[in-house]
């Protein structure tokens, strides 16, 4: 049984806070090698979502939630942006009412940042 299959069904809604890892190459470059989405109602459950460079490379990174029960699996493809010291992580929105995600990163001299979920955002009306 893996992690995820031990996790109890949780609304995305929930998600409070989104945590990205940045790490540099010896260049430098920021390496974001993992997206924590944390519930603001139980801050012990953590999922962990890994990312990978895309072929396409039509954008810096991105990862595809594995498959867990509940509002989490209809997060879609999750992007990362970089422009310049700055990463933008969010989901693609392919469904209405689908949750929209955005952290920033700025300091890249800082291995961890924090983003809120934006309840204005997701609760956006459909159409």
């Amino acid at each position: 049984m893996s992690f995820y299959d031990q996790q109890p069904y949780i609304p995305l809604a929930s998600f409070k806070n989104i945590v990205v890892t940045v790490t540099e190459d010896e260049t430098g470059r920021l390496l974001p090698n993992c997206v924590e989405l944390i519930n603001c109602s139980a801050r012990d459950t953590i999922l962990n979502f890994q990312l990978t460079q895309p072929k396409d490379k039509q954008c810096d990174y991105r990862f595809d939630p594995p498959e867990i029960k509940g509002d989490v699996s209809q997060l879609g493809t999750i992007t990362i942006s970089r422009s310049g010291k700055m990463l933008t992580v969010c989901n693609e929105v392919s469904e209405p009412g689908s949750i929209f995600i955005t952290l920033k990163v700025y300091d890249k001299m800082s291995l961890e940042k924090r983003g809120s979920f934006d309840p204005e955002v997701a609760n956006q009306p459909e159409g």
